[in-house]
């Protein structure tokens, strides 16, 4: 579901920020090499985001590989820092995007320090229901004639 949420989470950011936001990339396009993958970078207001699983962000552990990881971004980044929630759109909270499949729906929440946390859930698929034959077959139908010459 990871994978699912870091692509739902780059399809809002592309919306969002009509374009001038780039999602999990290594580089911002100004000379910046990351050696590794931010997953959301502002070059133009120099600010950095990382996405984890709401569970990982409760966790002590997690929280702070995730708080670290993020450092060494902005370390690494000339003048960048974290980012803020106004600027992703989750100064008000948190927002709900639906997978682009249909199949996830995920809230988005802003944490501080750059960390968006996000929980999803699998969204329930209709059945497959077989429908009633419109024209059903009115028979009896006589027999085939054999195949010419047999």
């Amino acid at each position: 579901m990871g994978r699912a949420a870091h692509t739902t989470w780059n399809a809002y950011i592309e919306f969002y920020s009509q374009g001038t936001f780039i999602s999990d990339w290594w580089f911002d396009g100004n000379g910046n090499f990351f050696w590794g993958r931010p997953d959301t970078i502002d070059p133009g207001g120099r600010q950095l985001w990382e996405l984890k699983s709401e569970g990982c962000l409760a966790e002590s552990s997690c929280r702070l590989g995730a708080e670290k990881q993020l450092g060494r971004y902005v370390v690494i980044g000339d003048g960048y820092r974290t980012g803020d929630a106004l600027s992703v759109g989750l100064a008000s909270g948190s927002i709900t995007q639906y997978s682009a499949d249909g199949k996830y729906r995920f809230e988005f929440t802003y944490r501080g320090g750059g960390l968006v946390g996000y929980t999803g859930s699998e969204m329930p698929q209709p059945r497959s229901v077989p429908y009633p034959n419109p024209f059903p077959l009115l028979g009896p139908f006589p027999k085939r004639r054999p195949p010419y010459g047999g």
